[in-house]
């Protein structure tokens, strides 16, 4: 009887250790390895079909594009030659296309494109990220390979935010860090103000991190977005304009001056789509080029900031985009935005040589302040949760290994087997928790 309940109290205690291994804490604060963890990969759901703007009917689905090269376009994807993954996120309108880098077991990085571009905009930095890190590439919705929101939708900031928040709940980040660029810069700057507690590093590519609307300007432009919106569902008959590889090039080597041909191409081998007739459509929804209905004002700039407290650090290129606006226009900016992250455990900024697009045109400029900041220890609030998550685990081991010693001789070699099992985790997990 009492042996019975001596191996009754090991397997209570082998049980409660598997529980706690397999838990988000042990998942994400201890990075367990992926022998003791199954890899938690998002597998490509089907989607229900919901109706969605003409242009994203010809899209291929991001599995496809594993080995599928272009040959018309010069530049090969990472996920073709094996340098990513291809990922597709279930959301109830479509999907949330993207792609990963890294061991899944590893802290997370969440990279985040700009303005009408995709997540192909990180491809040159990609062999140049920290090795140490599990980095996911995603397109926002209307962008690349992500389904566009239904007609009578309106694409807004807020909008993004849970779109974010749905990626965080998908992997079951309990933290993770941004790498973001332009409006991906003001996406994650507004997150990590909502859900301060979330974000460990803040790394915004050129970009404030937060852009308010100009004062005095907000019913024109809910008007606009209202008529611009309810023009384009009108639309939804026409054909949208198809062009030759090169036309598509010219035509975004034209609206994007910080580009370079290379960076066109790559921009494009996730952007447009080849039709059967070889000509290219572009698979952005046009309705991005539309005002948002609703923008954040400057009192609640003030708000969001004073809510961040990720380690931030701004890299602004001196040719960029926001050196092109009105210097007054500037200095207010300034003094709002980059003067405001005073709740951040840790700031800085940089300034580097390069344009709008410098880590897709020239990455060697900013990558090692990059690799520096993620390299940083996890932030001290964060950390903290950490070890009283760890502390708790241990705890309880002690108390159960306790338990089954009192049991007396028939327990003991259980006992001892489950005793050094325990130190072994506990000092395997000291050891990892060291470059925490």
């Amino acid at each position: 009887m009492r042996r019975q309940k001596s191996v009754h109290l090991f397997m209570k205690a082998v049980k409660f250790v598997g529980e706690c291994f397999k838990s988000r804490i042990a998942r994400q604060s201890f990075c367990v390895s992926s022998r003791l963890l199954s890899c938690n990969q998002p597998t490509n759901s089907s989607v229900a079909e919901i109706k969605t703007p003409f242009i994203f009917k010809t899209r291929l689905s991001s599995s496809s594009r594993n080995t599928m090269v272009d040959t018309s376009n010069p530049y090969i994807s990472s996920s073709s030659r094996g340098l990513t993954k291809e990922i597709e996120i279930p959301v109830p309108w479509g999907i949330i296309a993207g792609k990963v880098l890294g061991d899944s077991t590893n802290p997370p990085v969440l990279c985040i494109h700009g303005w009408l571009d995709n997540c192909n905009t990180f491809d040159n930095l990609i062999p140049m990220l920290p090795k140490d890190k599990y980095f996911v590439f995603i397109d926002l919705p209307g962008h690349g390979l992500s389904s566009g929101i239904p007609l009578g939708m309106f694409y807004t900031t807020y909008d993004y935010i849970a779109v974010i928040e749905r990626i965080v709940n998908h992997f079951k980040w309990k933290s993770f860090s941004f790498l973001s660029h332009s409006l991906g810069g003001n996406v994650s700057g507004v997150y990590s103000g909502t859900f301060p507690e979330k974000v460990d590093k803040l790394i915004i590519l050129d970009a404030p991190g937060i852009f308010p609307m100009t004062p005095g300007t907000e019913a024109q432009m809910l008007r606009t977005a209202i008529e611009s919106y309810a023009k384009f569902e009108k639309m939804q008959d026409k054909e949208p304009p198809v062009y030759t590889y090169d036309a598509a090039r010219k035509k975004l080597l034209t609206a994007n001056k910080s580009l370079n041909e290379e960076a066109a191409d790559i921009l494009l081998e996730r952007g447009a789509q080849k039709l059967k007739d070889g000509k290219y459509v572009f698979v952005r929804d046009v309705r991005h080029n539309y005002r948002h209905p609703t923008a954040i004002s400057a009192g609640s700039v003030s708000q969001f900031l004073s809510k961040i407290q990720a380690e931030t650090m701004h890299i602004m290129a001196k040719d960029g985009l926001f050196n092109t606006i009105p210097k007054e226009r500037q200095r207010v900016v300034s003094e709002l935005i980059f003067d405001g992250f005073k709740s951040a455990e840790y700031y800085s900024r940089v300034d580097v040589e390069g344009k709008h697009h410098i880590h897709l045109c020239d990455p060697s400029g900013l990558i090692d302040h990059v690799s520096m900041h993620l390299s940083r220890p996890m932030r001290s609030e964060l950390n903290g949760q950490t070890n009283f998550q760890y502390k708790f685990i241990f705890h309880r081991i002690h108390q159960i290994n306790r338990d089954c010693s009192s049991m007396g001789n028939n327990c003991r070699q259980s006992s001892r087997r489950f005793h050094k099992s325990t130190c072994f985790v506990h000092s395997w997990m000291v050891g990892k928790l060291q470059y925490i």
